[in-house]
């Protein structure tokens, strides 16, 4: 559980909902499309079952957040939102959760995500869900030989483009080919440490998180999305800190 000393879980809850508010008012006054984009769920046999519930969605976000217009909600308020929901560990989210994580952090629209695992092959299938309709507004399934971990970067790049090709019907900005991932031994180490990190993240263990921020960062010291989430982990924990401190000093001004 992140270190907010003293406070219930409800107390916790409205801080993070007070957080998310000041980040999405932004957003909403420009007009801007947010995205959440949530673990997958994974079926199957994997060897890492972290790369794809929590590295494929982050990779995805990553290529979304490139195209105008669309901001992705963050990831570490995402995971805060998932931990207070006690939604980390179960490793299932239904559909009517989904739609309530999407209204707590103020997303437009909500990404959820499912891959299988079926003899030598996997398939995986993306859905874009409208949150205010529950409206399935695009989907994309890729289906992609999957012999050994390495083809991992195969099916991502497969997937991206699938469902980038869906989106592309509904909104032109969407009309790009996100490059394929190099496919190597240490990135893929790397992306590895940085998937079981975003797991610990909604797991509520965020210093194991950040350890396994940095075996990925010394992995492939191009790892620049590791950084970046390290240093916001670090910014959470005082955003919260700084929140909760308020709020107490806010309880002894009361008469």
């Amino acid at each position: 559980m992140y270190p907010v000393k003293g406070f219930t879980r409800k107390c916790r809850f409205a801080i993070v909902v007070a957080l998310m508010a000041l980040s999405s008012s932004e957003a909403m006054a420009q007009k801007i499309d947010t995205i959440a984009v949530l673990p997958f769920q994974s079926h199957g046999a994997f060897q890492d079952t972290a790369i794809w519930r929590f590295g494929f969605p982050e990779a995805l976000a990553s290529h979304l957040a490139k195209v105008p217009g669309i901001t992705i909600v963050d990831r570490v308020q995402l995971s805060l939102v998932l931990q207070e929901m006690s939604l980390g560990q179960s490793g299932v989210i239904s559909s009517e959760t989904a739609m309530k994580v999407g209204s707590v952090i103020g997303a437009r629209f909500l990404i959820t995500g499912a891959v299988y695992r079926i003899d030598r092959a996997v398939r995986m299938v993306i859905q874009l869900i409208e949150i205010s309709t529950s409206k399935l507004t695009a989907s994309a399934a890729v289906s992609e030989a999957y012999a050994r971990p390495g083809d991992y970067f195969i099916v991502e790049a497969k997937g991206i483009r699938e469902f980038f090709r869906h989106l592309a019907k509904l909104n032109p900005s969407f009309a790009m080919q996100p490059p394929a991932f190099e496919s190597d031994e240490n990135s893929l180490a790397a992306f590895s440490q940085f998937s079981q990190a975003l797991e610990n993240l909604d797991n509520g263990n965020p210093q194991a998180a950040q350890r396994l921020m940095e075996m990925a960062i010394r992995s492939d010291s191009r790892f620049y999305k590791a950084k970046i989430l390290r240093t916001r982990v670090q910014e959470a924990f005082d955003e919260l800190e700084r929140a909760a401190q308020k709020f107490e000093e806010s309880k002894v001004r009361k008469p």
